[in-house]
């Protein structure tokens, strides 16, 4: 999300004096009640200034008390693109996520989909100066 500035090296975003704050409240903008309700998905959207540009960032929160005590997970932040972050949903909702097991299945799915983008247009940079 912070590509307005490309990092160099091992630079962090306040090295580079990249400038990121929240400016909105957090929306639910979709949810999913599953399990005789024992289970909660939200889709959530907020808004963020980066460099003087607003960004709209979708993240998830999943709600869990199959198993007694309620267990309750939220990433906000995950993607400012809104396909990516729906299909995420998705995912969770038709695979019964628990939020025990969420930040890992989150970490694949954006591995899987930004390592596919990388290695699309490498493969289109190879070809074209083939």
């Amino acid at each position: 999300m912070l590509s307005a500035k490309k990092l160099e090296n091992s630079q962090t975003v306040q090295e580079m004096n990249i400038s990121v704050t929240s400016c909105s409240p957090e929306k639910v903008i979709e949810s999913q009640v599953l399990a005789n309700q024992k289970l909660i998905y939200k889709l959530l959207e907020t808004e963020i200034i980066v460099e003087d540009t607003i960004v709209t960032c979708y993240g998830v929160e999943v709600e869990c008390t199959l198993f007694g005590e309620c267990e309750k997970e939220k990433f906000t932040d995950i993607t400012s693109k809104y396909q990516y972050a729906k299909e995420l949903f998705d995912l969770l909702c038709n695979n019964l996520v628990t939020p025990i097991s969420l930040k890992e299945i989150i970490e694949d799915f954006i591995t899987e989909k930004y390592s596919y983008i990388w290695f699309k247009k490498t493969k289109e940079n190879l070809l074209w100066n083939a």
